[in-house]
């Protein structure tokens, strides 16, 4: 089961193993088309070896033109509104303060899920060197999700949301290794001024992307029922 209030960082350490096998192999497999993609994806008639295609995140950009990024704010969350609660009491207002908590998290995931394609635009377009400002708001965006699930995994989850307590965590660490993998293809790219040497990271992105996304899904079928 997964850590509640945790940072995730055991599925990344986990998967590390699994990028060294990655980038011990071929690169030719990322130059399939993608697969789970739920949204539209841009035409290019260029050789598919940059990170937008290996990142696979599908949905169309909305960035800034010029590439510039700024630190990701969550629209509606503060993470402060959801700490100051009395914890191990049970009642109506613990169980709204569960809820405001399990309301901030899933904002800041869903936030995150539409954010990250649209810096893997601005990754395409800069690769290899890729704006230090891209790799900050991956950093911020990670905390932020930090804030939101310590701040639920202080409130004890009534009965009737266990299961989806359970889902959104497992949501959480899913998107953090997403993000991780990301700003690891990144920094690759940087060391080695080569854009090869980020593919096996955002490969690993793309899958976790998918993961996430499955995840989520089960998570709002049965919050959907609460």
């Amino acid at each position: 089961m997964v850590q509640r209030g945790g940072r995730g960082l055991g599925i990344i350490l986990i998967a590390a193993a699994a990028v060294v096998i990655l980038a011990g192999g071929g690169l030719a497999a990322v130059l399939v088309t993608r697969a789970g993609s739920d949204g539209p994806t841009t035409a290019t008639s260029s050789v598919a070896t940059t990170p937008e295609q290996t990142l696979a995140d599908d949905q169309a950009s909305t960035t800034d033109e010029g590439g510039a990024s700024t630190t990701a704010t969550i629209p509606g969350y503060d993470p402060g509104t959801t700490t100051d609660v009395t914890t191990g009491t049970s009642g109506e207002g613990t169980t709204e303060a569960y809820v405001a908590a399990l309301d901030g998290l899933e904002a800041v995931l869903a936030y995150a899920d539409t954010r990250i394609p649209e810096l893997a635009q601005q990754i395409n377009a800069s690769a290899p060197r890729v704006p230090d400002s891209v790799d900050q708001e991956l950093q911020s965006l990670f905390a932020q999700i930090d804030d939101a699930r310590v701040a639920l995994g202080e409130l004890q989850p009534p009965p009737e949301y266990q299961r989806a307590d359970e889902l959104l965590f497992e949501a959480a660490d899913i998107q953090q290794y997403r993000i991780d993998q990301t700003r690891q293809g990144i920094d690759a790219m940087w060391l080695a001024d080569d854009v090869d040497a980020g593919l096996p990271y955002f490969d690993e992105g793309r899958k976790a992307r998918d993961d996430y996304r499955r995840v989520y899904d089960q998570y709002k079928a049965i919050q959907s029922r609460l």
